[in-house]
C-alpha cells in the first residue's frame, strides 16, 4: 500500500507542474527465490520499484549500505524525468 500511496504522490506532483503523464509507466516487482533480484531504476519512462523496498527496515538497510542521506519510495519515483528530458523538469540529478 505505501508504493500506491508514494505513486498517487507523484502523480499528484507531476500534474502540478503541468507535465505529461503519457511517458510514465511503473512496474512494482518481487524478486522471486533462485532468481536475479529485482532492481530499482528507470528508463525510458517506465519506473522499476522493488516491493522489497515498501519495508522500512529493507528500504534503511539499503540506504546504509550506499551510503545515502535519503531513501525514500517517492525519491526513487520522482528520478523518471532525468532520461526523458520533459521540459520544466530539473535534468542532471
Amino acid at each position: 500500500m505505501q508504493i500506491e500511496i508514494a505513486k498517487r504522490r507523484v502523480i499528484a506532483a507531476v500534474l502540478d507542474l503541468g507535465l505529461p503523464l503519457t511517458r510514465l509507466h511503473f512496474d512494482f516487482l518481487e524478486t522471486t527465490p533462485g532468481e536475479t533480484p529485482v532492481l530499482t531504476g528507470r528508463r525510458d519512462g517506465l519506473i522499476t520499484l522493488s516491493v522489497e523496498e515498501a519495508d522500512d527496515d529493507v528500504r534503511e538497510r539499503i540506504r546504509s549500505h550506499f551510503r545515502e542521506p535519503c531513501r525514500t519510495l517517492v525519491g526513487h519515483l520522482r528520478h523518471f524525468g532525468t532520461r526523458e528530458k520533459l521540459p520544466g523538469y530539473a535534468h542532471g540529478e
